[in-house]
């Protein structure tokens, strides 16, 4: 089903993903392409994902690979041959700076980076709906405890049109902004919301939030590989997604999108690590200066010792072909059982 990146077996790869094509859809897949127990029945693939037995096989030989000589995969090499991959994930997401995108263990972390780095002024209003991710929802929580930032919740009779949910929310941040002293700084809205599952608008939920002079935080979870996105044409000012679910890459690797115009806005990896810039240095050294989006890109790579072999498997065959087939096949799937229901 998914196929190992290798640009010099590129003719083996398209052969592979057309006799992958011919197997049926449904139990005879899923025997050919995954480990389940027998009596498992894997109904909640969103919340944790899974992997096919050949991108399993790929992380496997790169953790015996890091195993065999640690030192130089991590120190020396590891940077080097997780750049591509990043490439791949920012082609994906149509993301035209490579350098505005890295990687971080799930879509919590980069959430909660934003919430975190981000420095609060008396007045700010972090806005979001009710259906809010429970994790980012209690990021937020922490944020107005800590750091007194005032939090406004919309709530919403559910289900509700595109219109009725981007007009609620527009209507909410005038509303705040309007108050003397007052401002929108932060917005969150989801791509999908797990719980229950709902597309949202977000396309257009993003400028006319930003139409009101707030960051748009877009919790994109269930994103990659599950519906199309183009950062380039979004411009959203902050945007995590998971691709160890719908892009069947290994748990737990997700991509956070920050455009350059923002990366002075997130002065630290979580944890802080050892390449966070401070501005009055322990000691009197001066570090040499570097490319700004690069050295926000390079803090990323590592941010201490852990296993992040899976950031290395995203599959550069993958994408087109969960498009074209897996992902028309549960759409042809949901409007026959609309059909029958309707």
């Amino acid at each position: 089903m998914t196929i190992v990146y290798h640009p010099e077996k590129k003719e083996e790869a398209k052969e592979t993903m057309v006799a992958d094509s011919q197997i049926p859809f449904g139990a005879a897949f899923r025997n050919a392409h995954f480990a389940f127990g027998p009596r498992y029945t894997p109904l909640n693939h969103g919340s944790y994902g899974t992997i096919p037995v050949s991108v399993r096989r790929t992380h496997e030989a790169l953790r015996a690979e890091v195993d065999a000589a640690p030192d130089p995969f991590i120190a020396l090499d590891f940077s080097g041959r997780l750049a591509p991959q990043r490439a791949l994930a920012a082609k994906v997401l149509k993301c035209p700076d490579v350098n505005e995108l890295v990687f971080v263990p799930n879509a919590t972390t980069g959430s909660d980076t934003v919430l975190k780095n981000l420095v609060w002024d008396d007045g700010d209003v972090v806005l979001c709906y009710d259906l809010v991710y429970d994790s980012l929802g209690r990021g937020v929580s922490w944020t107005e405890e800590v750091r007194g930032v005032s939090v406004h919740v919309v709530t919403l009779a559910w289900p509700l049109s595109d219109d009725e949910l981007v007009s609620a929310m527009v209507d909410a941040a005038r509303h705040i902004n309007a108050q003397p002293g007052k401002r929108v700084r932060l917005a969150i809205v989801d791509t999908v919301i797990s719980m229950p599952g709902i597309r949202v608008p977000f396309e257009r939920l993003v400028p006319a939030l930003q139409a009101e002079r707030a960051l748009v935080l877009v919790d994109g979870a269930h994103g990659i590989g599950h519906l199309d996105v183009d950062l380039g044409a979004l411009r959203p000012d902050f945007f995590v997604t998971n691709l160890h679910k719908w892009f069947f890459v290994p748990r737990g690797c997700a991509a956070f999108y920050v455009p350059r115009r923002h990366q002075h806005l997130i002065r630290t990896t979580l944890p802080t690590s050892h390449s966070f810039k401070p501005r009055k240095p322990l000691g009197a050294g001066v570090e040499a200066e570097e490319d700004a989006a690069r050295a926000f890109a390079a803090q990323f790579d590592f941010t201490g010792t852990d296993d992040t072999t899976a950031w290395l498997c995203v599959q550069g065959e993958c994408a087109p072909f969960l498009y074209t087939y897996v992902l028309c096949t549960l759409h042809d799937i949901a409007l026959s059982l609309l059909n029958l229901v309707s």
